[in-house]
């Protein structure tokens, strides 16, 4: 049986709540949420996930020379990680339009661990 990183987050919760926090809302590990934050901190840095989330991969490796410490790949890479994370933000939004969600959840993912 496989299950969705959020399934597998809340799952390992439940066994060992200590190990978690509260990201919106939600229980996931500690490593989930510092994968979340710093994917969102790569993401949202100078806003450049804005212009990352509107290019295909194949524009972005063109564009960066194939460099993974480039920040529009390292934006790119994380919007993808995010995407597939337990994250909240509205997946069915057009990608050119859904930057603002996800700058939106992730200030309340940064919120949620400063409260922590």
């Amino acid at each position: 049986m496989l299950f969705s990183p959020a399934q597998a987050s809340w799952l390992y919760c439940k066994f060992k709540p200590k190990d978690c926090t509260h990201i919106q809302g939600e229980l996931v590990s500690f490593d989930d949420a510092s994968e979340i934050i710093e994917n969102c901190r790569r993401l949202t840095r100078n806003n450049i996930g804005a212009r990352a989330m509107s290019m295909s991969f194949n524009s972005v490796i063109d564009e960066t020379g194939e460099n993974l410490n480039h920040p529009l790949l390292r934006a790119h890479m994380a919007y993808e990680n995010l995407h597939d994370s337990p994250l909240k933000f509205d997946r069915t939004v057009p990608i050119a339009k859904r930057y603002k969600h996800v700058r939106q959840a992730c200030g309340q993912a940064f919120g949620d661990m400063q409260s922590e």
